[in-house]
């Protein structure tokens, strides 16, 4: 009779609760059909649903924006029916993108309890805005005119949603050894030690950052060194980052080549600009004949160091500061190197109307390859840049540059050509006074072409930039000569090699179900010379009965110096990806074969992970006949551990009979803020700082490996700053009696902030309490409990409460050891009691706890 009952009210809580508006009347129960003991008044009411607590999707103009558990209280309406009304924080409502600021009276409706008391929004504060909760469907609904609402761009969240985070103090490290040995007559091993660390510190939107290394191999001394020291923050009125201390100027890419600065910069962030606004980034191909370490400079600074597997990289996330050339170095893993250029060129300059970026700079040239006490030039340097979107499709920039030895002015105009794609074109003059004493004017032209067809899947670049006299110099080279006259530079306009021409070309075509091909090509010419440094390069790739292969061909020529010796290096390849998940969970294989100047390789590569992802492994072997016996093979395995605190790395390769590589790696963060030091996989970049305070073990869906510590806190990394991030936590991994008021939470973190999500979690047990009356009768069925708690204006507590069912049974979950439970079936008098309750030693080894109380009148 009783799951009868339940199935009937259950059934009208489904019914939408517009379903019988038409109707507009009550539904009275005839509870003698039901038999006695059941509180069904609470449902006499069409439509009705009892306040409280709900998790809801919440909808603003039919869009979803969020999932959260909302305060709903019962008000009358005109016509004396109750109606659920929403408590909405208005710091929801600027979340979700309304104009909360152009409407303070939205703040002034007050709560109907204490504990909401001044936090509920006064929505009837925006002309037409309405609310409507359809408990049901479980969604909330929010019609906000379009005119309250701040405009949408895509790729950057509400300016008034940044948030500069917390203070805190950081410290990233990573420490690598490793021990080299080389076997056969006179053989010998290399111990190498390396360390980075990157000290730094948040207060409000200030960020100080340092990057420090110390490195030694073998019987040499170990060395420190000191890459940069700044001090920056946004502004986010002027979209612009200040930066104070180690440099690179010209973020902007289209003027001026960037020039390395010890001083002071004010230049657009364009992290803080929707996605259309945002400049270009270089990929860097190449192709690596063992493991091998590719390296990335610009302006003779490391921008990227990272190893690579044997075969084809793409490098698709570097963060070039400036449009200088990108010098790229393969280290192999057999003491051999590979060297070539990437052009670093934009695509063509254009804004739309009325966007503006700039950029200011002042300060010491800091010289690139220089190390010690002359680290520091006393040249100083002022550079300004601007680009602004005019009417009719065009585009004008400019800029300026002075040195103590140096003056360039630059002028360029850009035009959209509509379906012909856009083009840019600009003039650098410049004057410069070299080492030697003599004087040199000249100019420059760059022509810059692109154009994109989505409907093809077609995207095409073109940059030339022609040197239109001798006498032209750019003004890193110039500066430098006075650092180090000696050093000689082959694009170097200040040593007598001056380049004539930078020219690249890129083509990239989806072919659909076919697959994709990009083709590149660069060469660069410089005066008296006729040879020319340049590339080709082609990539195929496509899907083959769900393997992935792809087909690569690359010819490099070098020119050499001037007396024009230089060499060709042609390389082929084949890579065929095949996905072993089928037998092996999380394991795939690969095989590549490679061709380099007429010497071919083979390579069978088994990789794969396990534990959650947080445990990745490679194993491979390779093959070169064209080499001798005792030198043509070789093999690595590797593994990679990501756990809570940091990462950890091993590896084991060899070549041949000769040498023998044994790695072992470190890496991670910690992190000083109010509550205590938090470790984490790494503090690069933008962080999230979780608590879940007292609840141990606690996953991050999205990082894996990453645990909340004894104290219940845990560090997420690599948001993306201006934008929103969701944190969740894994509801998995909580404690059957844990509660969490909701498991996602929404942050738009500024650049390098440190953001405190903190979810206010209630541990406890999961009890399932047998109620009765003092005089041994079940309580109602449907009769609402809840736990009475200490402190009622505590906004951060977890409801715990429950509908009494069959026999007086009720659940709650995330309960204290012992407390008090009230429980109400109606509003008359008499119509409500109290069950006090207390938990054993021996019962919490339960997971659900069941036990009787009484549950006494009031």
């Amino acid at each position: 009779m009783r799951r009868a009952v339940l199935s009937v009210l259950v059934g009208l809580l489904c019914v939408p609760p517009g379903a019988f508006a038409a109707a507009n009347s009550d539904y009275t129960f005839n509870t003698d059909a039901f038999g006695k003991g059941v509180a069904v008044s609470q449902f006499n009411q069409a439509g009705y649903e009892p306040p409280g607590v709900y998790l809801a999707d919440i909808l603003l103009n039919s869009k979803k924006v969020a999932s959260r558990e909302v305060n709903f209280h019962s008000e009358k309406q005109d016509n004396g029916r109750l109606h659920l009304v929403p408590c909405l924080p208005v710091s929801w409502l600027s979340d979700f993108g309304v104009r909360v600021e152009d409407y303070p009276q939205l703040a002034g409706k007050t709560g109907t309890s204490d504990k909401e008391e001044g936090t509920c929004a006064n929505l009837s504060a925006i002309p037409l805005a309405s609310a409507e909760y359809d408990f049901a469907a479980s969604t909330l609904s929010l019609d906000i005119p379009q005119v309250a609402l701040r405009p949408e761009e895509k790729g950057v969240a509400p300016m008034a949603r940044w948030d500069d985070g917390i203070p805190a103090v950081l410290l990233g490290y990573n420490a690598n050894e490793s021990r080299t040995e080389t076997r056969g007559s006179g053989g010998s091993s290399t111990n190498s030690q390396y360390l980075r660390l990157q000290p730094g510190a948040n207060l409000g939107p200030w960020r100080f950052r340092n990057a420090t290394t110390w490195s030694k191999s073998g019987h040499d001394a170990g060395k420190w060194e000191t890459s940069t020291t700044y001090l920056e923050r946004g502004i986010n009125q002027l979209k612009g980052r200040l930066t104070m201390g180690d440099l690179t100027t010209s973020q902007d890419m289209a003027v001026f080549d960037g020039v390395p600065l010890r001083g002071v910069q004010l230049a657009t962030d364009t992290s803080m600009l929707p996605t259309w606004m945002r400049e270009f980034s270089p990929v860097v191909r190449g192709i690596a004949r063992t493991h091998a370490r590719v390296t990335v400079r610009q302006n003779g600074y490391s921008i990227y160091s990272e190893m690579v597997a044997p075969g084809p990289f793409e490098l698709k996330d570097l963060q070039p500061g400036s449009s200088g050339e990108l010098d790229v170095t393969v280290e192999e893993e057999d003491g051999s190197t590979q060297h070539f250029t990437v052009a670093n060129s934009s695509q063509a300059v254009f804004l739309r109307r009325g966007a503006f970026r700039y950029g200011l700079a002042a300060g010491f040239y800091r010289p690139s390859g220089v190390t010690g006490s002359d680290k520091l030039s006393d040249a100083k340097v002022l550079q300004g840049t601007a680009i602004y979107g005019l009417p009719m499709n065009l585009t004008i920039y400019g800029g300026i540059q002075m040195a103590n030895h140096y003056q360039g002015l630059a002028v360029g105009l850009g035009t959209l050509l509509g379906k012909l794609g856009a083009a840019s074109v600009d003039v650098v003059r410049s004057a410069a006074r070299l080492a030697d004493g003599s004087q040199d004017t000249g100019s420059a032209v760059r022509l810059r072409y692109s154009k994109t067809l989505d409907s093809t899947g077609t995207s095409f670049t073109l940059s030339d930039y022609r040197y239109g006299s001798k006498g032209y110099h750019d003004m890193a080279p110039v500066l430098d000569s006075y650092v180090d006259p000696s050093n000689s530079n082959q694009e170097d306009g200040a040593h007598g090699v001056t380049p004539k021409e930078r020219l690249s070309m890129s083509l990239s075509q989806s072919l659909g179900k076919l697959g994709n091909l990009g083709l590149s090509w660069w060469r660069n010419g410089y005066r008296g010379r006729r040879q020319t440094d340049q590339s080709y390069s082609a990539r195929y790739s496509f899907s083959l009965l769900g393997s992935g292969v792809s087909l690569y061909a690359t010819q490099t020529k070098n020119a050499g110096q001037n007396d024009g010796a230089g060499h060709n290096e042609r390389q082929f390849g084949v890579n065929v990806s095949v996905p072993l998940s089928r037998w092996l969970p999380g394991t795939s294989a690969s095989w590549q074969t490679t061709s380099s100047s007429g010497k071919r390789s083979d390579r069978l590569n088994l990789y794969g992970s396990a534990a959650d992802n947080r445990l990745n492994w490679n194993v491979q072997q390779g093959y070169q006949p064209s080499q001798p016996s005792d030198s043509n093979r070789d093999g690595y395995a590797g593994l990679n551990w990501r756990g809570g605190d940091g990462t950890v790395n091993a590896g084991y390769s060899y070549t041949g009979d000769q040498y023998r590589t044994w790695n072992l790696g470190v890496s991670g963060g910690l992190l000083l803020h109010e509550h205590g030091i938090t470790a984490g996989q790494s503090v690069d970049g933008t962080q999230a700082l979780v608590s879940a305070p007292g609840v141990s073990g606690v996953g991050l869906s999205s990082s894996p490996g990453v645990k909340t510590d004894y104290r219940g806190y845990a560090l997420q990394g690599y948001m993306s700053p201006y934008q929103e991030n969701t944190v969740s936590l894994d509801s998995l991994t909580l404690a059957a009696g844990d509660e969490v008021k909701q498991t996602d939470m929404k942050v738009v973190p500024t650049k390098g902030a440190v953001m405190a999500v903190r979810y206010p979690v209630k541990t406890g047990l999961a009890l399932l309490l047998k109620l009765a009356r003092s005089d041994g009768k079940a309580l109602p069925f449907g009769a609402m409990a809840d736990l009475e708690t200490e402190n009622p204006d505590d906004s951060n507590a977890v409801a715990r409460n429950g509908i009494v069912g069959d026999n007086g049974e009720v659940y709650m979950a995330g309960m204290p050891e012992k407390g008090t439970v009230n429980v109400r079936w109606g509003s008359e008098a008499g119509e409500s009691c109290k069950a006090a309750y207390s938990v054993s030693e021996e019962m919490k080894k339960e997971k659900v706890v069941t036990l009787k109380a009484v549950c006494r009148a009031e």
